[in-house]
């Protein structure tokens, strides 16, 4: 098995956007080292196999890759990358592919003992924790007023304790939906979900439906859809073989599937991550 065994920091095409403690000292009284905003491209490859601080990364475009149990994971956005201090974290872009991610590293002494003490990666509402560094980054820049510093950075530290601090046994169902995400082109249906999980269909429909607020099967159409965006926006992958990637043989299902579920065709989808405007559908004029 590969391991992370060597400290290793390769920029590559990435632009970053940082707030540490000699831009603000008041960072360390928030229990943070340091923050930042990445847009990583082709070559952007972290490696750390002992850092001596936490770290949490939250994916909110594109996607990469990051190292758990010995393997690396795709990452999309959605999910947060967390690593405690003194074990194994990395990640990295995949090819060319660009990747957005807002990152904070965390003091050690205040790592909660009894929660996570392995890399995970989480699923999560992303925008308050990438707001909050945004504002925070724009203060420390442009006006560095200490009262909206110390504001905005109790609202990031408050979000990072959040992600955190997250219990995995709450939610019943997070294995399962692990094990889904890591293999969305085997066709899944109900039966199959319900023996993966070990309980009964109708069990794991009421569990879904109090933990997700959906149906087991909608929720995995809510992961494919996820991965078929990312891999639409960050690949030039055909259409067809990111939807078999995904789950589905048929790219006439899949498109329409993804169309009920983003409001938009899989092409326009990736017409407009790369700022073009979407193709206007042909007038069928009637005649006289």
């Amino acid at each position: 098995m590969p391991a992370i065994d060597r400290e290793s920091h390769q920029i590559g095409q990435a632009q970053e956007r940082i707030v540490g403690q000699n831009t603000w000292p008041g960072l360390l009284s928030k229990n943070l080292t340091c923050v930042g905003l990445t847009d990583a491209g082709a070559g952007y490859d972290m490696q750390r196999p002992n850092p001596p601080t936490a770290h949490i990364l939250v994916c909110h475009g594109g996607q990469g890759e990051v190292w758990i149990d010995g393997r690396w994971v795709q990452c999309v956005s959605g999910q947060a990358y967390v690593t405690p201090p003194l074990k194994p974290m990395a990640f990295r872009t995949l090819g060319k592919h660009r990747w957005q991610f807002a990152w904070a590293y965390m003091r050690a002494a205040k790592w909660p003992d009894d929660r996570v003490q392995a890399p995970i990666l989480l699923e999560l509402d992303t925008r308050p924790f990438v707001n909050a560094l945004e504002g925070l980054y724009v203060e420390s820049t442009r006006l560095r007023r200490i009262d909206r510093l110390d504001l905005w950075g109790e609202l990031l530290s408050s979000y990072a304790k959040e992600i955190v601090t997250v219990d995995q046994s709450a939610d019943p169902l997070w294995e399962l939906w692990s094990d889904v995400d890591s293999r969305l082109s085997e066709p899944w249906t109900l039966d199959l979900l319900a023996e993966s999980a070990g309980m009964s269909a109708e069990k794991l429909r009421t569990l879904s439906l109090l933990t997700m607020g959906c149906s087991p099967m909608r929720h995995v159409t809510h992961l494919r859809m996820r991965r078929a965006e990312a891999l639409l926006t960050s690949t030039g992958a055909k259409v067809l073989s990111i939807a078999q990637q995904v789950g589905y043989q048929n790219g006439f299902a899949f498109s329409t599937a993804f169309r009920r579920w983003k409001g938009k065709s899989p092409r326009d989808c990736r017409r407009i991550s790369h700022g073009d405007s979407p193709v206007p559908k042909q007038q069928t004029s009637k005649p006289h």
